[in-house]
């Protein structure tokens, strides 16, 4: 079974890192790259109007699909297999009766398959699944639990499986299944059984079978980080604003996460249009401190509505940011003096999405709602994370692109953050200062 990142500050960095750029607005995800990589490799068709990823898969798509992806379409279309249903289409005949016929498939009822109902995630999971080799019947997972089941093999995430199920969506899990481990073979993922089985040229696979590589290397580093709670962290984020100007910021952080409190010490100064602002906060027994322009104040962190189990793991957000390989167009690894450096580059759809599911985790406000603006193209040309000579997670970098079209008129921004790791573990060392009851309490409305 193929491993999936874990909670830790690997996660809480980039959620870091989002929460810094909170200017755009959240839209769906598109996965066109991936229907383009699936179709290159020939496991994907789309239909005569084109891939068609905004809308929902049919159950007879579904099944389709899914014989196509495992290499099973000829095998389909020359079997004289039979099934019961009694509402199939002719040109769909041959295909459910071998996915009947080979136990991927069960039907709605006894006596019919609905084909052209939609597909939903749990359902599409449940076909990929039982094609991956796992049995529903011998009690491997069962249909009520079939998402919780491919979340832990690996084909989905939560994000792929919250609201309406797309053929959008469904590429995407087409795609985490390559790199899924089949039950019953030798091989290591899905698309190395697929080029020994001829159903996919071994050219083509190479890039894809580089690339699983080279993200399984950032999931060791990400392993060794899995389960730590204290971190020390240096960040700078300088943005180039075109005619608006300039803007940056350089902040430290030390953050002890105990039993029932959360020790954190941040300093941060910025600098926007000539303008110098610093500030200092602090948090320890319940409490966030700020101090800015020698203003002391001090409120309920509301600590007690924490889940301290997940607070670190920012569940949603970490699971999907980092989870999700069908977001990345090109992951590579080179040296650069003292650092292996791994750069990946994303999908513009990557940042929209994960705004989408930063905004959810805070209650479901949207960006739409919080700024109204006249629109927003973001993009990322490429995000580097430094390993050192031990292995260690270093640094991570990253430069976003933006364009803002407001009032007739676009604004170009570009935004470049660094994030230095300082200290882990028992090495942190939070330091408050002694005049913490200098601070005036401010009572939430």
């Amino acid at each position: 079974m193929r491993r999936v990142f874990k909670k830790s500050f690997f996660t809480v960095s980039l959620a870091i890192i989002l929460a810094l750029t909170l200017m755009f607005s959240a839209f769906g995800a598109n996965f066109e790259h991936i229907a383009e990589d699936l179709h290159d490799l020939g496991l994907f068709r789309g239909t005569a109007e084109g891939f068609e990823l905004e809308r929902e898969p049919t159950r007879a798509e579904a099944v389709i699909m899914m014989l196509r992806f495992f290499g099973l379409e000829e095998a389909a279309q020359a079997s004289d297999a039979e099934h019961p249903f009694t509402d199939v289409p002719t040109w769909a005949e041959s295909y459910i009766a071998y996915a009947y016929s080979r136990g991927l498939t069960t039907g709605a009822t006894a006596t019919e398959f609905r084909p052209n109902e939609t597909c939903s995630a749990q359902m599409f999971v449940t076909f990929m699944l039982r094609a991956l080799g796992y049995d529903d019947s011998a009690g491997d997972f069962s249909f009520a639990n079939a998402v919780a089941f491919a979340t832990e093999v690996g084909i989905i995430d939560s994000f792929l499986a919250q609201g309406t199920f797309l053929r959008d969506d469904m590429v995407a899990v087409s795609f985490l299944a390559l790199n899924a481990t089949p039950q019953g073979v030798t091989y290591d993922s899905l698309l190395e059984k697929l080029v020994s089985d001829g159903a996919v040229t071994a050219a083509a696979a190479a890039p894809v079978l580089e690339m699983f590589a080279i993200f399984e290397e950032l999931v060791d580093i990400e392993d060794r980080l899995a389960d730590e709670t204290n971190i020390s962290m240096s960040m700078t984020m300088d943005m180039n604003m075109g005619l608006l100007g300039t803007a940056s910021a350089v902040m430290k952080i030390s953050m002890v996460v105990e039993d029932d409190d959360i020790l954190l010490a941040m300093d941060m100064s910025m600098e926007m249009l000539g303008e110098e602002i610093a500030m200092h906060m602090f948090m320890a027994g319940g409490y966030v401190y700020m101090e800015i322009e020698g203003e002391k104040i001090k409120m309920d962190a509301g600590l007690a509505d924490i889940d301290f189990e997940d607070f670190l793991g920012m569940a949603e957000v970490g699971e999907f940011a980092l989870n999700a390989s069908y977001f990345i167009t090109s992951i590579t690894r080179t040296t650069q003096g003292e650092f292996t450096v791994f750069t990946m580059e994303f999908a513009d759809s990557f940042m929209e999405a994960s705004m989408d599911m930063a905004m959810a985790m805070l209650g479901g406000t949207g960006m739409d709602d919080m700024l109204d603006m006249g629109g927003m193209d973001v993009s990322i040309p490429g995000m580097r994370y430094y390993v050192d000579a031990a292995g260690n997670l270093a640094k991570i970098a990253m430069t976003m692109t933006m364009a803002i079209r407001e009032l007739g008129f676009t604004i170009p921004v570009e935004v470049d953050i660094e994030i230095e790791f300082l200290a882990f573990g028992d090495d942190v060392v939070v330091t408050l200062p002694d005049n913490l009851d200098e601070f005036v309490l401010i009572e939430a409305e």
